[in-house]
């Protein structure tokens, strides 16, 4: 601002281009890290031990998927940043 930008254009050329996606990944990354310690709390208590073993399956199953997505978006923001976002800024 003190070189005579708008804080508008800065926010709206810097960031929103690569935070439409960051921030959805980081929060889906966030949402699977809840999931697991929702799970490993529900171990802790011990009930149901043989329900909790699928259980224990599926969340890593998921959560591999899910990490193979949001490494794939981040990658997709990282380089929509490091182009779209650097010409925008720039021009």
């Amino acid at each position: 601002m003190e070189q005579g930008n708008s804080l508008f254009d800065l926010v709206v050329k810097g960031l929103l281009p690569h935070g439409i996606i960051e921030i959805p990944a980081i929060i889906i990354a966030c949402a699977f890290g809840v999931r697991m310690g929702m799970l490993v709390i529900a171990s802790l208590g011990g009930s149901g031990k043989e329900g909790l073993k699928g259980k224990w399956k599926e969340g890593f199953r998921k959560a591999w998927t899910a990490s193979i997505w949001i490494v794939i978006l981040l990658f997709v923001a990282a380089i929509i940043e490091s182009t779209i976002t650097y010409t925008l800024m720039k021009g």
